[in-house]
Order: C-alpha cells, then sequence, then structure tokens
C-alpha cells in the first residue's frame, strides 16, 4: 500500500474517537457530518465516508486466441476523509478553507495476470488528496479560490469528480471511484440578478485524470451559469487544453447543460437533466505510425429524465458517444466518457474494458505484429462509455428502507467495434477482438438491484445488492460466425457516512 503510514492510520482512529464526542448532538433523523459546530465566527465541517465493493463476472473472451479471465472476485475498498472551514469575520467577506483525502482508494483484489491497459481491477492501491484549497468572498461580487480541487461538469461526461454515485430516486447502477483533480486559481462572480447568473474563468494544471492517468496538460476555462440553486438552469464552459506531457495535446472543449424540474403536485416530480459535449483540435501522438499529429472531432450526449411518485418512478438514461474504427488514419473520434459516469454493471465497466484492455497490448506486441502499432494508448476504454447508443429505462419502488431498482439496457455501437490487430491482419477491414465481422448491436443488458438506506444517531449506511446480465448482440460475433455467449455478474455493495 503506498504512502500509508502509522500517522494517517491515528489520523483516522482520532476522527472515528472524537466522531464519539459529538455523536449525541446528531439529528438521528437525517445525515449530518461527524462534526458540524460552531465557534463564533468560524463554522467546522467534517465528514468520513466508507465504501466497500465485492464484484464477480463470468468469465468471457477476451480476444480471439480464446483466453479468458480467471473470474476471480474483485474487491475495491474506499475511505475518504475531509474538513470544510467557514469563517465570515466580517458582513459580506467569507473565507471558506476545504480538504479532502481519499486515504485508501483502488481495488485490492481481482484479475491482475492477463497482460492489458486499463484491465478491471488494474489500479494499485494509493491514497490520494483530492482538495487542499481556500476561497475569499466578498459578498456576490468576487470570489477568488487557489489550491487543489475536483472537477465536475452536469451530469459528469467530460469532467467527473466520483462524488455522484447511487441516491435514492435515481436507480443509478453506480459506485464511483476516484475523479478528476487539478491544481488551480479561479475568479468568479455572482449570483447576480433574479436569474441567479454566475460567471467563471479558472486556470488549471491537471493533477490527475481518470481516463489519461499520467497527462499533466494546462486548462484555461470560461463558464456561465443561469439558474445557480434553482429548480430550472443551464451552464455553458468553454475549455481549451494543452501541453500534455509526452503527446503534446491542442484542444477545445465546450460542454452545455441543462436542468429543470417540475413538481406536479404534492407527491408527483419530474426532472430533466441534459449534457452536450463537444471536444475538437489537435493530438501529436509520439511514434504513431500513420502520422504524428492527429485531428481530434469527438461528441456525445446524454439526457437523463424521471418520473417520481411517492414511493415509485420510472428513470430514462438516453446516451451519445461516438467512435472511431480506424486506428491508422489522422483522426481521433472516439469520445470517452469519464469512467465515472456509469450507467450500467457488465457492458462498458467489464467487458468492453477488458476486451479494448487487452488488445492494446496485443496491437503493441512484436511478436504478433511486425510492425505494431507505436502508440496504443487510445485503444483501452478503461471502463468508460465509448462508440455506444444506448437507452436505460428502469423503475424503482421503496418499501420500509429498501430501494428496488432495475431494466435493460439497449445499446449499439456507433462504428463497427474493432479491435487494432485484427483488424490490421484482415487487411484494414474491421474485425473485432473474437476476430469477428462485427454488426452494430451491442446487446442487452437486465440489470436489477436493491439498496437499504438507513440513518441513525445522524450516519447514513447503505447495504447494495446488485446484478446483471449481459446478452451480447452482433458487435460480438466471433470467427465462426456465432455471438460471444450471455455474460453475467452481480456485486456487493456498502457505504457508510458519518
Amino acid at each position: 500500500m503506498k504512502g500509508f503510514s502509522a500517522g494517517k492510520a491515528a489520523l483516522i482512529c482520532g476522527v472515528l474517537l472524537f466522531s464519539a464526542a459529538v455523536e449525541a448532538k446528531k439529528d438521528r433523523s437525517r445525515y449530518t457530518p461527524v462534526l458540524s459546530d460552531k465557534l463564533g465566527d468560524l463554522e467546522l465541517t467534517a465528514q468520513l465516508l466508507f465504501g466497500l465493493r465485492a464484484e464477480g463476472v463470468k468469465s468471457f473472451s477476451l480476444d480471439s486466441s480464446g483466453r479468458m479471465p480467471s473470474g476471480e472476485i474483485g474487491t475495491d475498498l474506499h475511505l475518504r476523509l475531509g474538513v470544510i472551514a467557514d469563517w465570515r469575520p466580517l458582513s459580506g467577506l467569507a473565507l471558506l478553507g476545504e480538504y479532502e483525502q481519499d486515504v485508501i482508494s483502488s481495488a485490492f483484489s481481482g484479475e491482475r495476470d492477463i497482460e492489458g491497459l486499463g484491465m478491471p481491477y488494474s489500479r494499485e492501491m494509493a491514497h490520494a488528496v483530492r482538495k487542499a484549497s481556500l476561497r475569499a468572498s466578498i459578498g456576490d461580487y468576487v470570489h477568488l479560490s487557489g489550491g487543489l480541487t475536483t472537477s465536475h461538469w452536469g451530469l459528469g461526461l467530460v469532467a467527473n469528480d466520483g462524488s455522484y454515485g447511487w441516491a435514492p430516486g435515481n436507480a443509478l447502477f453506480s459506485d464511483p471511484r476516484g475523479g478528476d483533480r487539478v491544481l488551480r486559481l479561479m475568479l468568479a462572480s455572482g449570483p447576480h440578478t433574479p436569474l441567479n447568473i454566475v460567471g467563471s474563468v479558472a486556470f488549471d494544471w491537471v493533477r490527475e485524470d481518470d481516463l489519461l492517468p499520467m497527462d499533466d496538460a494546462k486548462q484555461i476555462i470560461a463558464a456561465i451559469r443561469v439558474g445557480v440553486e434553482q429548480p430550472f438552469g443551464a451552464d455553458a464552459t468553454f475549455m481549451h487544453r494543452f501541453g500534455g506531457g509526452d503527446d503534446e495535446i491542442n484542444l477545445n472543449v465546450m460542454d452545455f447543460n441543462l436542468w429543470a424540474g417540475f413538481t406536479l403536485d404534492r407527491h408527483m416530480q419530474i426532472n430533466v437533466e441534459g449534457e452536450l459535449a463537444i471536444i475538437s483540435g489537435t493530438r501529436t501522438l509520439q511514434g504513431f505510425p500513420a502520422s504524428s499529429e492527429q485531428t481530434v472531432t469527438q461528441l456525445a450526449g446524454a439526457l437523463r429524465a424521471g418520473f417520481h411518485l411517492r414511493q415509485m418512478g420510472i428513470v430514462v438514461d438516453f446516451l451519445y458517444t461516438s467512435g472511431d474504427d480506424n486506428f491508422s488514419d489522422d483522426t481521433q473520434n472516439d469520445f470517452k466518457a469519464d469512467p465515472n459516469y456509469q450507467i450500467s454493471i457488465l457492458l462498458h465497466r467489464h467487458v468492453m474494458a477488458a476486451q479494448t484492455g487487452r488488445g492494446a497490448a496485443r496491437a503493441a506486441d512484436p511478436n504478433l505484429l511486425a510492425d505494431p502499432f507505436g502508440d496504443v494508448g487510445e485503444v483501452p476504454t478503461r471502463g468508460s462509455i465509448s462508440n455506444t447508443i444506448a437507452i436505460f429505462p428502469r423503475a424503482y419502488y421503496r418499501l420500509i428502507g429498501f430501494e428496488f431498482y432495475g431494466g435493460p439496457l439497449f445499446a449499439f455501437a456507433e462504428v463497427d467495434n474493432a479491435d487494432p490487430l485484427n483488424t490490421r491482419l484482415n487487411g484494414g477491414d474491421a474485425r473485432n477482438a473474437l476476430g469477428g465481422d462485427p454488426g452494430t448491436y451491442l446487446g442487452t443488458e437486465v440489470d436489477i438491484g436493491v439498496r437499504y438506506r438507513e440513518v441513525f444517531w445522524g450516519s447514513e449506511i447503505v447495504l447494495g445488492l446488485e446484478g446483471g446480465v449481459l446478452f451480447p448482440g452482433s458487435a460480438f460475433r466471433q470467427l465462426d460466425g456465432e455471438l460471444m455467449g450471455a455474460v453475467w455478474g452481480g456485486r456487493v455493495l456498502l457505504q457508510y457516512r458519518m
């Protein structure tokens, strides 16, 4: 375990012991942080989050050689500490300091013997400071902030801080980890006018990106948001990203979000959230065989709509992410959503992650290709959603603290589900990881789950059990023309907040 010392263990024990002293102050009926107290002009808030996940997936073919994972149970441990200090010494003046750390966050068991990039359970146990920042505000006119922080835009397609998973009423099959972290200097102003308008400009230095672990790009960002903390609103974010370590990047990102909520009567609500992301520019890949400079054009859109009654409801996700089935041209069209944007259990998190990760390793193997791909970093999805058109309707029902939810995911490939090695060996005509001629249907995945949520003495515990089965479509056609067999799996989840 990297960087986990006796001092950190003592810190954890200290927080737990201190929490017992303030337990009596908690509201037993709703979640309250372990420490939430006001000392004159200073308000302190501290919280602890613990998460544990254990999951298993039936073995499936990874490549045309018939290689299969062992099906070993994978486990993931998550422990996060956070402290917020809000000091308001004078009227109109506020200072906000925030510190948050993932003491432990990563998989510590699972299949790790198969060579590949971004394979499931491939992240090593580690720790990371997520936030260490300070913000000074003069009324609503000026907000100046700086330090280490996380990024999250809209539904989380482009920037996702890993803090938005399952919650009562969203029926999400999601258990996020990690999150994008940046060193940021930002100037903002607002909210202004009855529309609650907030504008901001910022400079970021990327410290960790969930999709590009070694990326250290710089970013210039401008954003405007209308309807802050209101049931109706929209925002637009414009970012120029440059630098990027070994691979020089020069990208422009436009991200648009909207949200709307309608209360029809006391127990009937409708809510809609949407995000549209457009990425364009260039990226220079060192050693790429066809061209050193790649033109980037990527597009993604997501829409989530919910209809909620008192104890039940329906939630539907629509998703589009562009794909790319040509590994030797001078364009990059495959949009990869942040891995923390999750909608189902099996298709993208396991099957696509494992097959593309294995495909990247095979494409770079000189024993398989006389002229191997020089850079295969863009091939693995690393658990993210890419090259997908999907609709995922789900229903949920709440009963005595339990919430039951589930539904079918219908997923299509935007372009051929192509594997770089098999496509090259077939003269450029697309072939998938299994060596077959891919169709456009990724498959149908049926997921069901139940979570139990309880708040006691102000602390919240959530227990979950989820399972699913994927019926692969023509995109997973094998060399003999038959479809890959059904893949099923499940997981047990625990989350505790105090």
